[in-house]
């Protein structure tokens, strides 16, 4: 496993319209993940996988189906809007190494 970063903002991803402001409860918890995130380390993130792999499953498991669709949903989403940022982001340093190569 490697180190946990990231490569937006939590509230960014979680707001990527930026109109608007994140409620109260979610403000808070995306300060507590992002703490646990950036704490782990190669050797603890499979640890905090298992922590919060946990806890969505308490949460599919006491607010029923519609709650682990809606988790597989907002997942996957996160997975992809992460997984493109990041190969926008690549192909952004490419272009810009390739455009010092020519100068």
């Amino acid at each position: 496993m490697t180190q946990v970063s990231f490569a937006e903002s939590p509230e960014q991803a979680l707001s990527p319209s930026g109109a608007q402001a994140l409620p109260e409860p979610q403000v808070r918890y995306v300060r507590q993940v992002s703490a646990m995130l950036e704490d782990a380390d190669p050797r603890t993130v499979e640890i905090l996988a298992e922590t919060l792999a946990w806890g969505l499953a308490v949460i599919a498991t006491q607010c029923g189906v519609e709650a682990s669709g809606y988790i597989m949903q907002r997942l996957g989403g996160h997975i992809s809007r992460i997984v493109e940022h990041d190969r926008a982001e690549a192909e952004a340093k490419q272009a810009r190494k390739e455009g010092q190569a020519f100068q």
